[in-house]
């Protein structure tokens, strides 16, 4: 998961810099609905899917079995 409002690392450097480990992990990008632009360009750069601040832990469960089992 990563939370581009908290995060120390800004833009799409995350989904960058993990697209060159192999294996490739699975990345869940957390913004505001605000910020809808940045979730098109992580999904487009490699991030297999995202969820909307505030987090609904009850929406959370389902993305979470899909990436990771």
């Amino acid at each position: 998961f990563w939370d581009y409002e908290s995060s120390s690392l800004k833009g799409l450097a995350v989904v960058s810099q993990l697209r060159g480990r192999t294996p490739v992990p699975p990345v869940m990008v957390i913004s505001s609905p605000s910020n809808k632009q940045l979730l098109i360009n992580a999904l487009e750069n490699g991030a297999a899917d995202f969820i909307m601040n505030p987090i609904d832990h009850t929406e959370l469960r389902n993305p979470c079995v899909r990436l990771f089992g």
